[in-house]
């Protein structure tokens, strides 16, 4: 959560990364666009949806918006 501080992440959808989920060890992910492209259908609600990285599955809360800051 403390990143949020100190650069600039636009969530475009969902929500970030909260202390409760680092409290609770949750597995959690906030994607950027361009995964979201490559894993869903235009239009498919992926907030709540499981990955797989590395063998780990995490749930998507977020989604970034990908572009750069300058």
């Amino acid at each position: 959560p403390d990143l949020r501080n100190i650069i600039s992440i636009a969530i475009v959808e969902g929500r970030f990364i909260n202390d409760l989920d680092l409290l609770e060890k949750r597995k959690v992910a906030v994607v950027g666009e361009n995964i979201i492209k490559i894993l869903f259908k235009k239009g498919d609600n992926f907030i709540c949806k499981s990955i797989t990285v590395n063998w780990i599955h995490f749930t998507i809360v977020g989604r970034l918006k990908t572009e750069a800051p300058y």
